[in-house]
Parts: structure tokens; C-alpha cells; sequence
């Protein structure tokens, strides 16, 4: 059985591989790493601005599934025009 150690050890390597692939635009990979960033999987931080750089990069190569999280409200909620003047994020 492997020890925990290896385990994380391993999902390290994996996400490395899958940010390698990403940088080579190929789609799923920029999802992967979208996604991990997206909600803090895979060990990352959940990183809005990170899962954004990398969804975003998805969907100009055609990507609708990475459109659909970038227009999502619950992830990058839009502001009215009075939190943009207040300066109210939300």
C-alpha cells in the first residue's frame, strides 16, 4: 500500500506533467490545470486570476467548456454598475 508521502509525491509529478502539456496548448490539459486552479484541486491554491490565464487559453482554441466556466457568475460573479462605482466587489 502506498504511504500517503508517495501519494502526494505522485500527484505533484502528475499535475507537473499536465502544466507541461498545457503550456503546449493541448485542451485538456489547459482544462486540467484550469480546473485545479479553478477550486484548489490536485494540491493547488484556488487561484481565480491562475485558473483564468489558463481557461482563458482554452477557449480561444476553441473550448467550450472553458467559455462556460469564464461566464460562469458563481466563479467570476459580474458586477452591476453601482458596485463598479462604489468599488464593492461584490
Amino acid at each position: 500500500m502506498a504511504t500517503r508521502g508517495q501519494i502526494f509525491r505522485d500527484d505533484d509529478r502528475a499535475f507537473e506533467q499536465w502544466e507541461i502539456a498545457a503550456r503546449g496548448d493541448d485542451i485538456p490539459s489547459l482544462l486540467v490545470v484550469g480546473n485545479a486552479y479553478l477550486y484548489g484541486h490536485a494540491g493547488r491554491p484556488r487561484d481565480l486570476n491562475l485558473a483564468r490565464k489558463w481557461l482563458e487559453r482554452a477557449m480561444e482554441l476553441g473550448s467550450e467548456e472553458a467559455a462556460r466556466s469564464l461566464q460562469s457568475d458563481y466563479h467570476y460573479p459580474k458586477k452591476t454598475s453601482q458596485q463598479a462605482v462604489d468599488g464593492n466587489p461584490h
